[in-house]
C-alpha cells in the first residue's frame, strides 16, 4: 500500500502557533496563582511554571524545524493526537499500545518526532487545564507535569527500532555497518529516506528497499553501504550552493568597489579598496551561504567510549624535549590524557625533537633524554604499559645552517608514520611498546599545550571507521572520497582566556561547550571538506601513501593546510580540543608573522605544477583546496591594503572619510556582525531573564574584539607586510630560514 500518497503531509506550524498561544496565556495565570493561594491548581502552577515554560519552549523549537508530518482534516498532526491519548497513562506502554492499534503504519518520521510531540501534548494539556479551577483540571495538570518529568526515562530509540519499517529494512545493509552506527547517524539515515519518499510521493518502505537493492548490486565497498545513496544527493546540491556563494564572495565586493568609485569619480580606488571591501562583505555573504543549511553531523559508528582492537590508535604529542626540571609537568600532562581517553586499544606517545643546535649533539642531551625516559617508565609501571617515547636525532638543516629534527613537526609525524607502515626509522630512542607502533591505524596528533576532553579520541575514531569516511586514495596521491584527517573544533582553554584583558577579549569566555553541539563550518557544510589546523585524527595508511614523499625538503612551514588538502579533512564540530590564546598583543603579532610567512611559502600550490621530493609534478590538490590557500593569502594581504587606505587619507582629503571608513570596517566588520547576530538571535525579551544573560556579554565581547582589531590595524598591517615580503624573499631569493 502506498501510504504517503493517501496522507496529507505538512509542517506542524499550526500546532506551533497553538502551543505558543497557550504558553503566552500561561504566564498571567501563573502570576494570578501566586496571589490566589489555596487551590490545587494554584499550587501546581506555582511549583511547576518554569518547568512548563522550559519544556514548552523546547517543544516550540523542535516544531519549528520539524519535517512535514501527516495531518488530519483539522490541520493537526496525527502523531500529536496519538500522543494526547497517552496523557495520564504509563506513557511508554500507552504509546506502544496506540502504535500497535493504529489503523495505518506509523511513519518513521512520526516515530522520530515522538520526543517533542509528547512534550508538546503534555504542555498543551497543562495550558488548557490551567484556565480552569475544578478538581478534574487540577488532576490532569498534575498528570501532565508528572508525564513531563518521566519523558527522559523513555527509550525512544527502542520504540523506533521496534516499529520503524525503515529501521528493519536498513538493518539488512550489505556493508553490515548500519546496525553498528550510533543512534544519531541512524536517525539521520531514516530522515533522509523519508524525505526521499515524500519527494517521490511513494511509500518509505519501498524507498528503503530500493536503496538496499542498489547497495547489494554495487561492486565498490563504499557503494555497498546504504548511506552512499542517502547522503550523495544532499552533497551535490550543497556543492552547487557553495559554488554560487564562493563566486558571490568575489563578485559582490567588486560591485561595491565599482559603485563607490563611480560615486567618488575615482576609478583608481577599485584595486585599493577591493580587499578591505571583500573582508567587510565576507561575514554577510557567508551568513547567507549557510542560512538554512544544517551543520554537518559526521556519520559514525557506536564505540561507547572504547576503541576496538581493529582500530589501534596512538595519541601523539609533538614537542621539543623538555628540560629535566620540567619533566614533572610532562608526567601530569600525560596522566591527564590517559585518564580522559584510556579505554580500548589506545596508547600515548611523546614524539620529541632535540632543540636546534650548531652541532649534531650537545652535552645536555643525555640528561634530558634520561629524565623523559624515567617519566615514561614510571607511567608504564603505573598504567599497564600505555605510554611510548620516541626521540629523533638532529640532522643538518642547510637552510637554517644548524642541526635540528628533520622537517620539524611535519618531519616528526612523517617519520613516525613511515615507521608504523614500514618499520624503517632513524630514531635515536624508542621507549615503550614498539610492537604496538607497528599496528597503529589512527594517529591523533596534538600539540604540547592541547587538551583532550573525555572520550574525544574514541568519538573521532568512531567517525573515521564509518564506511563513508574511509579514505579513498587516487592515483594522483590525494584522497578523493572519505577523509584522511578528522579535525575537531579547537577552542581556547579557560585558563589562557582569562589570563589578561587582551586574552579575555580576543578569546571570549573560553572553555568548552556544556553539551556536545554541532556548529557550522562553511566549507564542511557546503563541500564536505574543511581545513586542517594541525590537530586531529590521521589515517596512517592514507598519510603514508599521499605524503611520505610529497613535499620538497626544507620548504614547507605551514604544512597543516597542505596536509589537509592532500588527505581531505573532515570538520567534526561536536568534538572539541582546547588550545592556548596569546596573552598580549606582542605574542599575538609574533604568531601572526609566523602564520603569514607559512601561508605565503605555500603560494606555489596555487599553480598547475608544484615542487615535490621527486621534482616538479602536476598539482594534485582540488580547486576548493586552492581556494582555501588563496583565501589565507587574501586575508593576510587585507591589512596592508587597509593601511594604504589610511595613508591616502592624508594626501586625498576629498576621499579621506571614505578611505578611513573602508579601512576600519575591514578590521571591525566581523566583530560587529557577530555582535548583531548575537543581539538579533537573542531578542530583547531574552535580556530580561537571568538564564539568557550571556547574550549581552557575548555581544559586548564581539564589539570589544572589533575595537581591538581596529586599534591594532596599523601594527597588523606592518606585521603582515613584513611577513609577506620575508616569505617571498626567502622562498625565491635567499632560500634560507624557510623553517624558522
Amino acid at each position: 500500500m502506498d501510504i504517503n500518497s493517501k496522507l496529507t503531509f505538512k509542517k506542524p506550524l499550526s500546532l506551533r502557533r497553538k502551543l505558543a498561544k497557550g504558553l503566552s496565556n500561561l504566564r498571567p495565570l501563573y502570576k494570578a496563582a501566586i496571589v490566589n493561594e489555596g487551590t490545587d491548581m494554584s499550587e501546581w502552577l506555582r511549583d511547576n511554571y518554569y518547568l512548563l515554560e522550559r519544556e514548552g519552549r523546547s517543544a516550540l523549537k523542535s516544531l519549528k524545524y520539524s519535517p512535514a508530518l501527516p495531518h488530519n482534516g483539522k490541520n493537526i498532526p496525527e502523531i500529536f493526537l496519538l500522543c494526547k491519548k497517552t496523557v495520564g497513562e504509563d506513557i511508554e506502554a500507552a504509546i506502544r499500545h496506540e502504535i500497535e492499534n493504529s489503523d495505518r503504519p506509523i511513519t518513521t518520521q512520526e516515530l522520530q518526532s515522538l520526543p517533542f510531540m509528547l512534550k508538546a501534548s503534555l504542555v498543551d494539556t497543562a495550558c488548557i487545564c490551567a484556565k480552569n479551577r475544578d478538581e478534574y483540571s487540577a488532576e490532569m495538570m498534575g498528570l501532565a507535569i508528572t508525564g513531563l518529568r518521566s519523558l527522559p526515562s523513555i527509550d525512544f530509540e527502542q520504540i523506533i527500532e521496534d516499529y520503524s519499517q525503515i529501521e528493519k529494512i536498513f538493518s539488512r545493509d550489505p556493508s553490515g555497518a548500519y546496525t553498528g552506527m550510533d543512534e544519531k547517524t541512524r536517525a539521520i539515515y531514516r530522515s533522509k529516506c523519508t524525505e526521499l519518499a515524500l519527494r517521490k510521493k511513494c511509500d518509505e518502505a519501498q524507498v528503503a528497499e530500493n536503496i538496499v537493492k542498489l547497495a547489494q548490486s554495487a561492486s565498490k565497498s563504499r557503494e555497498r553501504h546504504i548511506g552512499f545513496y542517502l547522503l550523495e544527493d544532499t552533497s551535490k546540491s550543497r556543492r552547487i550552493r557553495g559554488n554560487i556563494f564562493l563566486t558571490l564572495r568575489f563578485i559582490i565586493p567588486l560591485i561595491v568597489s565599482f559603485i563607490i568609485s563611480c560615486f567618488s569619480h575615482a576609478y583608481w580606488l577599485i584595486p585599493i579598496i577591493y580587499f578591505p571591501i571583500f573582508e567587510t562583505c565576507r561575514p554577510l555573504v557567508d551568513f547567507f551561504a549557510t542560512k538554512g543549511v544544517k551543520p554537518t553531523y559526521l556519520p559514525r559508528m557506536e564505540l561507547k567510549g572504547s576503541i576496538p582492537a581493529s582500530a589501534p590508535t596512538l595519541v601523539t604529542i609533538s614537542t621539543l624535549i623538555p628540560s629535566p626540571d620540567k619533566a614533572g609537568r610532562l608526567y601530569k600532562r600525560l596522566e591527564q590524557l590517559y585518564r580522559t581517553n584510556c579505554q580500548g586499544e589506545i596508547k600515548f606517545c611523546v614524539l620529541c625533537d632535540l632543540k636546534e643546535y650548531s652541532l649534531p649533539s650537545k652535552p645536555e642531551d643525555a640528561v634530558s633524554i634520561s629524565a623523559v625516559s624515567r617519566v615514561i617508565k614510571s607511567l608504564n609501571n603505573k598504567y599497564d604499559n600505555k605510554f611510548i617515547l620516541v626521540i629523533r636525532p638532529r640532522v643538518e638543516v642547510k637552510t637554517q645552517r644548524a642541526f635540528a629534527g628533520y622537517e620539524r613537526k611535519r618531519g616528526a609525524i612523517t617519520e613516525l608514520i613511515r615507521y608504523i607502515r614500514t618499520g624503517v626509522s632513524s630514531f635515536r630512542t624508542i621507549e615503550g611498546d614498539a610492537e604496538f607502533l607497528r599496528r597503529v591505524k589512527y594517529m591523533l596528533a596534538l600539540d604540547a599545550d592541547t587538551e583532550l576532553l573525555m572520550d574525544s579520541a574514541s568519538e573521532m575514531v568512531a567517525a573515521a571507521m564509518h564506511p563513508l569516511n574511509t579514505p579513498v586514495v587516487s592515483e594522483s596521491g590525494c584522497v578523493t572520497n572519505g577523509y584522511g584527517i578528522i579535525a575537531p573544533s579547537v577552542v581556547t582553554s579557560l585558563q589562557s582566556s582569562a589570563r589578561t584583558p587582551f586574552s579575555v577579549t580576543m578569546a571570549g569566555s573560553g572553555g568548552v561547550t556544556t553539551y556536545d553541539t554541532v556548529s557550522g563550518d562553511i566549507y564542511q557544510d557546503l563541500y564536505g571538506q574543511s581545513i586542517f589546523s594541525g590537530k586531529g585524527l590521521i589515517d596512517t595508511e592514507a598519510y603514508y601513501r599521499c605524503l611520505d614523499k610529497a613535499f620538497p625538503d626544507e620548504r614547507i612551514l605551514s604544512h597543516d593546510i597542505l596536509e589537509g588538502s592532500y588527505l581531505r579533512t573532515a570538520y567534526m564540530s561536536d568534538i572539541e580540543m582546547t588550545d592556548e590564546c596569546p596573552s598580549g598583543v606582542l605574542p599575538y603579532l609574533q604568531r601572526l608573522h609566523r602564520w603569514v610567512r607559512g601561508d605565503w611559502q605555500n603560494i606555489l600550490w596555487l599553480f598547475k605544477r608544484v615542487p615535490s621530493s621527486a621534482g616538479h609534478i602536476v598539482n594534485p590538490i582540488n580547486g576548493l583546496s586552492k581556494h582555501m590557500l588563496f583565501d589565507n593569502l587574501r586575508r593576510s594581504a587585507t591589512p596592508p591594503f587597509a593601511l594604504m587606505c589610511l595613508l591616502l587619507t592624508f594626501f586625498i582629503p576629498s576621499h579621506a572619510a571614505l578611505l578611513a571608513v573602508t579601512a576600519l570596517l575591514s578590521a571591525a566588520s566581523p566583530g560587529i556582525f557577530a555582535a548583531l547576530r548575537s543581539l538579533i538571535g537573542g531578542g530583547v525579551q531574552m535580556l530580561s531573564r537571568k538564564y539568557y544573560s550571556r547574550v549581552m556579554p557575548s555581544a559586548l565581547e564581539a564589539l570589544a574584539g572589533a575595537l581591538i582589531e581596529s586599534i591594532i590595524l596599523v601594527q597588523t598591517a606592518l606585521i603582515s607586510l613584513s611577513a609577506i615580503c620575508c616569505a617571498l624573499y626567502r622562498q625565491f631569493v635567499s632560500h634560507r630560514n624557510l623553517l624558522q
